[in-house]
């Protein structure tokens, strides 16, 4: 039996919050259940057990829903939903919590009864579940829903403390008490919504950064891997391809010395001239030769370029040299003002260019068939209050991609060419040396439109 791949996947956040609100209502309903049935069977206080018990009601046939929404939809498609979608539908549920509980509270004796502090635990649940401005609704509204609380309420004899507190639909003005209560109950609500929410961002924000830093690691591990495959391969074939050089050197040494004695007349057809001959032997040593170069950048890009020192050069020199490295004749459209185009940047240019020159070729390659083969260039200093980037954008006019496709680009040895035209590493290089680099690398593609990829580097300010 197949496993669902969403059931590997580690649960999305509002996945977890929904699961334990869930959880936390129905201790609610059972708690207030309790309450009830023991203030009236023991304390015997007599309370309005008809519309206290519609209100637990309400909360529980809620939470029913609730739950088989989170069963048999949110689980299944939480990776297609946005996190404004899931935090509608709760904050709707939390919101008919505090209409609830104010009803509650109104039928058994308003502010006076010791249970109106579960306003706090709402809102501190509220803000480490929804978002911020769901959060601070809430609190707008639990501070509202306190005032209607002190205007009118159920009054319980035996929760009477003094005429202070009686309702202000009935001494017809807001006690001193009555006030100060307000301003406590707003100061005491608005202080925990804050730092509540304040932690669970800091939260999010040391999860998304160990996130970011655990899937770094990860690419680092493979590219080492990566690295060390290189090497070992050019060492390997580094012994074959030298012996086969020496053979062909002899070779062709042997070929010069004949030539001159060769009979003038005509050759067999079933013999091949030793002028021909040469030609093939100079051939195949120009492939060997290109073969040990290939090993040897492969060798060199993936085991050294960590440790290259950075270079300062300007933006213009920059984009020049990663064009002029390119192993093709590329016809391009370079847009950059006078202004940028003098910016300097500090970077190690061999690794970054490299990185760089794999998405040209990438473009060059897609755009090869189409009728204008030339690749265009924006180039653009961005510059904020706390930092300075330069944003290089390669667009290209070729079949584009699929959204599969683009998300499967960072995978290595992935590639939409055709066999021994691509390894499939050179994305996933650009990836892991941009971000390594603190920059960004993204694709936006459509179907018979192009490409663009957008690289975004930092620089000193």
């Amino acid at each position: 039996m197949e496993s669902n791949p969403t059931e590997s996947r580690i649960p999305r956040r509002e996945v977890v919050n929904a699961d334990w609100l869930i959880k936390l209502r129905w201790v609610a309903v059972i708690g207030q259940f309790l309450t009830i049935l023991t203030v009236i069977s023991i304390l015997k206080i007599q309370l309005e057990i008809f519309s206290l018990g519609i209100i637990l009601c309400v909360t529980a046939v809620s939470n029913f829903f609730l739950e088989l929404w989170h069963r048999r939809f949110l689980k299944k498609f939480a990776e297609h939903m946005a996190s404004t979608e899931i935090n509608l539908v709760l904050g709707l549920v939390m919101t008919l919590d505090l209409l609830s509980l104010t009803a509650l509270l109104y039928s058994s004796g308003g502010p006076t009864n010791p249970f109106s502090f579960f306003f706090f635990v709402n809102l501190s649940l509220s803000a480490f579940v929804l978002s911020n401005r769901w959060s601070w609704s809430l609190n707008l509204l639990s501070v509202f829903c306190y005032c209607v609380l002190l205007y009118s309420h159920v009054d319980v004899p035996e929760l009477d403390i003094g005429e202070a507190f009686e309702p202000v639909r009935i001494s017809g003005e807001l006690t001193l008490p009555q006030a100060g209560m307000i301003i406590a109950f707003t100061t005491c609500s608005s202080v925990i919504v804050y730092f509540v929410t304040r932690l669970t961002s800091e939260v999010r924000f040391q999860g998304e950064a160990l996130r970011i830093a655990e899937a770094r690691e990860a690419e680092t591990q493979k590219l080492q891997a990566l690295g060390t495959l290189a090497a070992g391969a050019a060492h390997e074939l580094s012994t074959p391809l030298s012996t086969i050089s020496i053979v062909i050197n002899e070779l062709q040494q042997l070929l010069k010395n004949r030539a001159p004695s060769e009979p003038t007349s005509p050759i067999p057809n079933n013999l091949i001239s030793s002028e021909i001959l040469s030609e093939d032997v100079s051939l195949i040593k120009e492939e060997l030769d290109r073969c040990r170069g290939i090993l040897a950048k492969l060798s060199a890009d993936a085991g050294q370029s960590a440790g290259e020192p950075l270079q300062n050069l300007t933006v213009k020199d920059f984009a020049e040299y990663v064009i002029s490295e390119l192993p093709i004749t590329l016809q391009y459209e370079m847009e950059v003002s006078t202004q940028d185009s003098t910016e300097t940047l500090t970077t190690p240019l061999t690794a970054l260019g490299f990185a760089i020159g794999g998405i040209i070729k990438n473009a060059f390659d897609a755009q090869a068939e189409s009728a204008d083969s030339r690749i265009k260039f924006h180039l653009k200093v961005v510059k904020t209050k706390f930092k300075k980037e330069l944003v290089w954008q390669v667009l290209d006019r070729g079949t584009g991609m699929t959204p599969n496709v683009l998300r499967r680009m960072r995978e290595p040895f992935f590639t939409t060419k055709e066999p021994g035209k691509g390894m499939g590493l050179g994305v996933f290089l650009a990836y892991s040396t941009i971000e390594r680099l603190g920059g960004r690398l993204k694709y936006e593609s459509e179907p018979g439109v192009g490409t663009t990829a957008t690289i975004t580097l930092p620089m000193e300010n």
